[in-house]
């Protein structure tokens, strides 16, 4: 499917360490999916992401646990291996550039939470990942686009205009994997069903925080 009679395919990028995968995130696609009318939106896992600490959870593990979750969120919704199968650190560059060169046809928007947005500066190659893709920013609880801005050098002014930086007050719970992960909050509550089984038949952290 070609949004706008342009003959390429709004196609939404998700990436994260998913430790796990949870409502937060699901809830989060289907919204950005709907606001910006993307075609599809592909959940992305990090292999090793250069500004967070190792992973709980095995490549393998999230990599399954994201398709449990993704498998009853409709064709919209599909999960890509890319980072976990290339080489080295999981560098946005790297990954937008393969995505590029396999799928020509793709008008791509990168989502990220604000507080990850305003690290972009530091991030291998910026400017030419910004040059890569649309960027929509969500707004993270206690991260709002006023202290996102302030902590970034660069005046993104232009990107605004011309619709590549857009940013999103996304109405829906914030909470993190982490969160997730301690207090035995691993439940149907926070969890989607399979996920949750999954996490329990593999012992996944299990003494986490």
């Amino acid at each position: 499917m070609a949004s706008g009679g342009s003959g390429l395919i709004k196609t939404g990028l998700f990436g994260g360490a998913f430790d796990p995968v949870h409502r937060g995130h699901t809830a989060l696609a289907r919204a950005v999916a709907e606001k910006f009318g993307l075609d599809r939106l592909v959940f992305i896992p990090t292999k090793n992401p250069p500004h967070k600490p190792p992973h709980r959870a095995s490549a393998s593990d999230r990599l399954n646990m994201l398709k449990l979750a993704v498998s009853g969120m409709g064709s919209l919704f599909s999960v890509s291996d890319t980072e976990l199968v290339s080489p080295g650190v999981s560098y946005t560059y790297n990954t937008l550039e393969k995505w590029r060169a396999d799928n020509p046809e793709d008008d791509i928007y990168f989502i990220s939470g604000s507080d990850i947005f305003s690290t972009i500066e530091s991030w291998f190659r910026w400017r030419d990942v910004l040059a890569a893709a649309k960027f929509i920013v969500v707004k993270r609880a206690g991260f709002g686009f006023d202290k996102m801005f302030s902590a970034l050098k660069t005046d993104f002014s232009a990107e605004r205009e011309k619709g590549r930086l857009l940013l999103y007050d996304a109405d829906i719970a914030d909470i993190s994997s982490s969160f997730v992960r301690s207090g035995g909050r691993i439940d149907p509550c926070f969890v989607p069903e399979p996920v949750l089984e999954y996490i329990k038949s593999h012992k996944l952290y299990e003494g986490s925080k």
